[in-house]
């Protein structure tokens, strides 16, 4: 049995997709902690009249904080991994797996979550899996390119065990940061080809939103990421004609370079991605 966290705001046109894709998987959740952050729109409603329906759903009302929002995200996430796992403790909840889910997914296959559990189960030395995303590409829905070993972060189950030894780290790029703390636990990730999700809106990427290279250099320089890797990424950029993104993308890491801005704390994680240049392997 697994665990699913949501953290939503303002996704009432997509929250009625999301719940029946959901119950409409072949094995569900032990528990579903959704958490409504000071929605303006019907989203608490729409939760509270789900988990009238459906016993697994349990809904938070989380209080007023952050203004910069991918921080309050991952801030949200970790207080919802940590609640619904004393939740399950309090219910006698069973459960192997633990789960993030965005408020943006969809499943046309009713066994994504049983394939990933299947998956967890066959394979002991996986930590964490996910199913094969498509999302929105340049008007159309298409299948990103993502390596086999990359599982996406909106839609992922995570080992119970390689969990605690990870925890949910309150930074930039959680989902990314947990692959590489679960491979150095000894755990390995993987994308199960097998499991379909599609994600309704477009992720904001460097090379389509000049404030998305923005944003991204400053992860990138966060994370550790060596100058050459951004010239590498700043040459493709330029090779694809998005010259002005790779010039706000290259000014913005620089600038956080001169500023010698804060880096992630987590000096083994930050050795990993300081080497990515030769090629990010985990």
């Amino acid at each position: 049995m697994y665990l699913l966290i949501s953290t939503l705001r303002n996704e009432a046109e997509n929250l009625p997709a999301l719940l029946k894709s959901v119950k409409s998987q072949s094995v569900k959740p032990a528990l579903w902690l959704i958490m409504n952050d000071n929605s303006t729109d019907e989203t608490e409603k729409i939760i509270a009249d789900a988990a009238k329906e459906n016993a697994y759903i349990h809904p938070v009302n989380l209080e007023p904080g952050d203004k910069d929002l991918a921080w309050r995200y991952h801030r949200n996430m970790k207080f919802g991994f940590e609640k619904a796992i004393v939740i399950a403790e309090e219910k006698g909840i069973e459960w192997n797996a633990i789960g993030v889910l965005d408020g943006d997914i969809v499943f046309e296959d009713t066994e994504y979550y049983e394939k990933l559990e299947k998956s967890l189960h066959a394979d002991n030395t996986l930590g964490i899996v996910s199913g094969e995303l498509a999302e929105p590409i340049n008007g159309t829905v298409g299948v990103k390119h993502r390596k086999k070993n990359f599982p996406c972060g909106a839609c992922r189950l995570i080992r119970k065990d390689a969990f605690f030894k990870t925890g949910y780290p309150v930074e930039p790029a959680a989902d990314s940061i947990m692959r590489i703390m679960s491979h150095q636990a000894g755990y390995n990730a993987l994308i199960i080809t097998e499991a379909k999700a599609i994600q309704t809106r477009p992720t904001t990427t460097i090379e389509r939103d000049i404030e998305g290279a923005k944003y991204a250099a400053y992860i990138k320089y966060y994370l550790g990421f060596p100058l050459i890797y951004i010239l590498l990424m700043c040459g493709k950029m330029i090779l694809k004609g998005r010259l002005k993104n790779a010039a706000t993308f290259l000014k913005s890491y620089n600038k956080h370079k001169r500023k010698k801005s804060a880096r992630l704390p987590i000096p083994e994680v930050r050795k990993v991605y300081r080497k990515a240049w030769f090629g990010l392997k985990y």
